[in-house]
């Protein structure tokens, strides 16, 4: 997906990215880590949903202190 939109010079895309999840911590975390790394690499609109359906395994935690550091996170 990368490499598809870097060569689409002077086209400015709005992206909404959606991820459910459910007691998936540490997978989410690596996830996010490598979309906040990607967005700040790219000329686009990024923004990143997160549907949480009442996870026990701290993934609440994980999106409260991610969320507050990247307002794109949602």
């Amino acid at each position: 997906m990368a490499h598809y939109l870097s060569n689409r010079k002077g086209i400015r895309m709005n992206i909404a990215i959606i991820i459910p999840t459910f007691n998936r911590y540490e997978k989410l975390e690596i996830c996010l880590r490598n979309l906040i790394t990607f967005r700040a690499s790219s000329s686009h609109y990024i923004e990143i949903i997160i549907c949480d359906n009442c996870s026990t395994d701290g993934t609440d935690h994980l999106l409260n202190e991610i969320s507050k550091k990247n307002s794109f996170i949602k």
